[in-house]
Parts: C-alpha cells; structure tokens; sequence
C-alpha cells in the first residue's frame, strides 16, 4: 500500500468510516481517489470515491449531486450505500458488483457479429432509460459514453461508475496528441468547443454517438485525430456520416434527432424514451415520431468538397503553427476562436457566451475574459446593431475596462454612449437600466442611479450584475443596513457570487463588528478562494483587531494565490500602521504600477504620496505622486464638484501640494457634506491639522470618532498624532 493510500486508509479507520477495509486504490486524479474496500458489516465489497475538496461551495454542489443521484432506481445505474462529509472533502460508498468480472464491455459486445437487432434495441431502451431518470432528478454532464457501459451476466445494460463531477471541454484536452477518437472530447457535443455549459442536450447527442457505433460499429469521425477531428464534430452535420442500415432506417432517423448539431433540435430524454418503448411494443421503429429523412441522407459519407477541405488545409497550418510557436500559449488564446469559426452563427449562443464571460471577469477580474465578452457581443451587433442587450451589456464592458487598469476616460464615455443608446432602443430593457444606472454611479447622482437599478431588479431579479451596483450604491450613501440586506439576500440567491458578501463584510468592518465581517471574509473566500478582494478585506478586519502578523500572512498568501492592486495596496496599509513607511511605499507603488496594479487610480497614487513623505530624502517622489493623485482626481472632481468623499481627498492633495486655500475650502466643504461619515470627516481632519487649523482639525476628529472612527485608523495616522492626546476617545463613543 503506497503512502498516499496509507493515508486514506488512517481516515476511514480513525474516522466514521471504520466498518470499511481499504483493499486497493483504482483511480487516483487531482480531486479524485477511487478506492475499492471490504464492508465488513454487512459482508460486501464496495467502491468508495474521495473527494478531496476543501471548497464548502463545491463540496455543497457534489453532495447535492450525490443526494439527487441516490434517490435513482434505475437497474442501470450503480446504487449510492453511503454518503458522508469530512472535513476537506465528501466520501460516497457504492456498490461494486461481485460479478463484475464477469461482466463485458458493450463495446465488446458491438463486435460480436451474431448480434440481433432486437438486443440491440432493448440496451437502447435500457440506456435511454437511465438517461431519462437522470435528468427527470436533474442531473446533466453524466459522461454516458460507449467505454463506460458493461454487459451484465443477465444480458442487461450496467453503468460500474457514478459521473458527479466530469471535467470541462477544455480541461480533458491538454495536448493536440490526445485529441483523437479515444478521447474524452471525441465525444463531446458540438456546442460544448464553444464554452457551452453540459446540459440535457449535450448528453442526448453523446448518447446519440453510443447508438450509431453500437448500430454501425464504428466511430463517425473514425479517421481523423487533432483539431481536424474537432472540426469534422463541430463544422459536420450526422446526415453526412457513414449510414448503411437498411434494416435500421427507422433507427436511422432517431439517431440523427439525438445527433443535430443545434442543440434546439435534438430529441428530448423522455421522447427518446417513449420511442423506443413504443419499438419495443411493436417491433418497428418505424412508427417513432420523428420527421422523416429523406432518401439522400441513407446514402454513404459524401467525399470532402472545396470548403472542408479548405478548412482542411487551415487545419494543417495551424499544426505547423502550433509547433512553431509552442501549444501552450497559442492554444489557450486561439482555441475558442478557432472552433467558433466551425460554428453556424446563433445570436442565443452568441448573448450566452458573452455574459457568462461578463461573469466570469466579475468573479476573476480577467482581461481575457472581457475580451471574450466583448468579441462575443461585437458578433451580434454586426448582424444585429438594434439588439439592446446587446448594447447594453457592451456598456458593461466597457465600464469594467474603465474600472481597471488605467482608468481611460475613453471607456466611460464609451459606456454613457452605448447605455444611452440601449436605452433609447428599450427603455423597458433590464440590462439596459443595469448599465445606465452604473454610468450614473460613476458620475456620483446616486438617487437616480438607485432608482434605475431598482427598476432594473424588477424587471431581471436574477440580474446579478444589478445586485451588485445595487449594494455598491448603497455602500457610497453610507447606507449601511441596505447594504447588509442586500448582500444577504442576494448571496442567497447567487450561491457563487462573493463580491456581496465582500460588501457586506465591509459594513460590518466600519461598525467595528469584526466575528461578522470575518465570518462574511471566509465565506467569499469559500466561494471564491483566488479573489483578491477576499484576501484583502480579510486581512484588514485582522489588523483593525491588533492581529498583525495573521493580518500579514492572509496577504501574503493572497500575493502568491493572485497578485493585485487591491492586495498590495492592502499591504501598504499594514505596513504604514506598523510604521514601516519603507515596506509601504514599495507596496504602494507596486498598488500604482502597470505592471501589478492599477496606474489610472488617484487613490494608489495618494496612497504613495503618504509613505514617501514619511520616508527621509524621498519627499520629491512623493511631491509626483501627489501631482499625479491630482491629475486623476481632477477628472473626477470636474465630473462631481460636491463629492464630500472627492472634495476630502484633494484637500489633502492640495494641502500637501503647498496650495492652502484652495486644501481650506474644499476641507471645509468636504465636512459640511460628511456629517455621518467618519473617513471623510478622518481626511479632512488631517487636511485641516497639515494647514495649522488644529482646534478646528480637533472639532472634526472628535466628530469622526462619535460616529464610528476605528481607534486602530486614528493610531496608525502620524498626521493626527499631536491631537490624540486631546482627545475624548471613549467619551466620543458614548
């Protein structure tokens, strides 16, 4: 026994799962151990799969699963015994047939040259009933392929393995040599080499594929190997595949139901199934109730014609390609191009492709996937320029390229453009109010932009990027128990999004309530264990509870996970609070570069600006990174000139560029709009402190810390340590 299989073993010995005896292990992947043991209970051998995920949302998704498919009875499909949760993972016991030896592949028996076309018929029946019962349970992507299905010793159709967790289209090729027609993608559905989400469909064309080797022993694409062999799926219709049944035309014609390369066409589980009932009652698939195929579709394979082997040729030259310029990189930026142009155009499938994009880049902030969105929503507008949503959600694109890297006004009056013209084409349109009421929030008229993105929800209440402007609305009027609502709620109806539970987390971090702002931390870190939001939130809860050194580990193991700007800038915040000026303004500038931040930012810039005046002999590299911190704000400012936020943040700018009435006026007009506020009230105080007004500085700070100003904030500013001493802290809070 190997020492990993040694220590699966200490844990059903030690664990609740002493009744097992480990006897081998089969399988062995990255998530993914297949045990084969004795129960020694109730006398009977047993396959145990360990899954090894300490992720709660993924854990949560294959237990899910797991329940759904132990309610099944169908004599075809392996029965769950047990399942179990531990603690970084999920343990499922089923049963392994004693007689399995004995039992033959179906692909195996297809060759046997005596098989009847009556059993042949019944282990479709027995397949499509299986397929049946998984999806009427609600289950998709159950890998029913030909090498999975055996033989039992009564002649009937067995499955000996359970399909919870199946590998992406893009995760079973890793390497031209593996695609062929032993592959895992050999028998993926069209639709899936253009990032299509597995479905019901997807599984009724797979299952499609079973039928034709079983009724004409062979592989359709039997020839073919690499990208050739992914054109051939994705580009070829069934009706052009190798078809001499004439004893099984009615067959015929139900396999290319199964088989349609749009996957609107396919036949449905439960139609295939009455179908075939209805054969099995009367011998004669001739009365499946299916169109008809015209005669032209029994004839052999057409020979390649003019197009195809073009696209042969094109083929040949991205081999070459591909060896010139190495796989790696060429092929995770070329493949899904590459097959959509096998792909008849589906305006669906177009919208479709791009929001799950859209959404991809607001789970991982991923400039790949913003140019997938918007390449995916380009190809719509070509054809359709009037479709609002389309526009719209072109508006959100935009506005995430803004919101990163180097803020380019170009981009916001991109979005303002294309969310006014979604608008002016649907007013009605949900996604069209979800990008105006966004451009709005950029541009600080918040009551307007609430009211639209309400209208928004209304509309599309599963309309996840309004939840979020919705929250992030909230969170800019300092409405903290609107906030809270919101990310609860939409939490729970989002269970994979963690940017509202980051929000939420926030409100409970600025009311001091720290046990709720963590537990809110780790639970967006569950679901998102590569957000660098997570990280960075998390860590600054810990700091504001004197818990450095934890504070400093959770960003550097978020700095190893996925560099940011928002996790060095967090770094710099811990290290200034140490009174390490030197780490923190390495940490800031890294927060501003281009490179690892984000260079269109005022605040990076302002951030920079306050370690480097600390640092002796480098007050002239802070004096540019405070004129660079006004340059951004000025843009900004121009846009909202009564942002008390804005206004509180150029007056330290502007304090500390030497421009003192200018920094007293916008102090003041800053504190006059920020009564409730106490990080506006915490900057203007320090403006005001920096330009001699130290009583009025006093006023403002006392104010800061009656309504909520962490005591941590106040100790970490160098600024405001004269005043400390003068003030009522705990008098303040009362």
């Amino acid at each position: 026994m190997d020492e990993t299989l040694t220590e699966i073993g200490d844990v059903f010995e030690l664990g609740q799962f002493k009744q097992y005896e480990i006897r081998r292990q089969r399988d062995r992947t990255a998530g993914l151990r297949r045990l084969e043991a004795w129960d020694t209970i109730l006398q009977r051998p047993v396959l145990i799969d360990y899954f090894y995920c300490e992720d709660h949302q993924q854990r949560q998704f294959l237990l899910h699963r797991a329940r759904k498919f132990s309610a099944l009875s169908d004599p075809a499909l392996p029965q769950i015994h047990a399942i179990e949760e531990v603690h970084d993972g999920l343990v499922l016991v089923f049963e392994c047939q004693q007689s399995a030896s004995r039992w033959r592949s179906l692909r195996a028996c297809m060759r046997e040259e005596n098989l009847s076309h009556d059993r042949l018929r019944q282990w479709m029946l027995q397949a499509a009933q299986a397929l049946s019962a998984l999806h009427r349970a609600g289950l998709h992507d159950t890998d029913l392929r030909l090498g999975h299905f055996y033989i039992d010793q009564h002649e009937r159709l067995r499955l000996l393995d359970l399909f919870l967790q199946t590998p992406s289209a893009f995760d079973t090729i890793t390497a031209l040599d593996q695609i062929d027609t032993d592959s895992d993608c050999a028998y993926l559905a069209p639709e899936r080499f253009s990032h299509a989400p597995a479905s019901a469909e997807t599984d009724v064309y797979t299952l499609g594929l079973v039928f034709y080797e079983l009724s004409t022993h062979r592989y359709p694409h039997q020839s073919v190997r690499g990208l050739a062999l992914v054109a051939a799926i994705t580009q070829g219709d069934s009706d052009q595949w190798a078809w001499n049944l004439p004893e099984l035309a009615d067959l015929h014609r139900l396999i290319l139901h199964m088989t349609a390369r749009n996957a609107d066409q396919r036949i449905e589980a439960q139609a295939l199934l009455a179908s075939l009932n209805a054969t099995a009652s009367t011998q004669s698939i001739a009365q499946l109730a299916v169109p008809p195929v015209s005669p032209e579709n029994l004839k052999p394979q057409r020979k390649i014609g003019s197009s195809r082997r073009l696209a042969l040729i094109l083929l040949g030259i991205v081999f070459v390609a591909t060896a010139v310029l190495g796989f790696g990189r060429f092929y995770e930026r070329t493949w899904p191009k590459f097959t959509l142009a096998f792909m008849p155009y589906s305006e669906v499938r177009e919208m479709e492709l791009g929001v799950r994009a859209l959404k991809m880049n607001t789970l991982h902030e991923s400039a790949l996937a913003l140019q997938e969105a918007e390449e995916h929503f380009s190809r719509v507008l070509k054809r359709s320029p009037d479709n609002a949503s389309a526009v719209a959600y072109m508006a959100l694109v935009y506005l995430a390229r803004y919101s990163s890297g180097t803020r380019d006004e170009i981009f916001l009056q991109k979005a303002k453009a294309s969310a006014q013209q979604a608008m002016s084409l649907n007013k009605n349109n949900a996604i069209a109010l979800t990008a105006n009421a966004r451009v709005l929030q950029w541009h600080h008229k918040l009551d307007a932009a609430l009211e639209m993105i309400q209208r928004a929800i209304a509309l599309q209440p599963d309309n996840v990027f309004a939840w979020h402007i919705e929250a992030s609305i909230f969170l800019e009027k300092n409405d903290g128990g609107a906030v809270k609502r919101v990310a609860k709620e939409g939490a729970e109806r989002f269970p994979e999004d963690h940017k509202l539970l980051d929000m939420g987390g926030g409100v409970f971090l600025d009311e001091q309530n720290y046990s709720e702002a963590v537990e809110a931390f780790r639970l967006s870190l569950r679901r998102q264990p590569d957000s660098p939001m997570g990280y960075a939130l998390l860590a600054e809860a810990l700091q504001r509870q004197g818990k450095f050194d934890e504070a400093l580990q959770t960003l550097q193991q978020g700095l190893q996970i996925r560099p940011s700007a928002i996790l060095y800038s967090t770094l710099g915040k811990a290290k200034f609070a140490l009174g390490d000026y030197n780490g923190a303004a390495l940490a800031y500038a890294n927060a501003a570069s281009p490179g690892k931040g984000v260079t269109g930012s005022y605040e990076r810039w302002l951030d920079l600006g306050e370690a480097l005046i600390w640092v002796e002999g480098r007050q002239q590299e802070a004096s540019g990174a405070y004129r660079k911190a006004r340059e951004l704000l000025e843009i900004r400012l121009t846009r909202s000139p009564d942002d008390s936020l804005l206004l509180a943040q150029m007056s330290l700018i502007s304090a500390r560029l030497g421009d003192t009435d200018r920094a007293l006026q916008q102090a003041r007009r800053s504190v006059a709009g920020a009564e409730r506020d106490y990080y506006r009230l915490f900057l203007a105080a320090q403006s005001l402190q920096l330009l001699g007004h130290r009583e009025e500085a006093l006023g403002v700070l006392q104010q800061a810390i009656k309504v909520g100003l962490p005591e941590s904030m106040l100790n970490a500013n160098p600024i405001l340590r004269p005043l400390r001493l003068n003030l009522n802290v705990s008098g303040a809070k009362q």
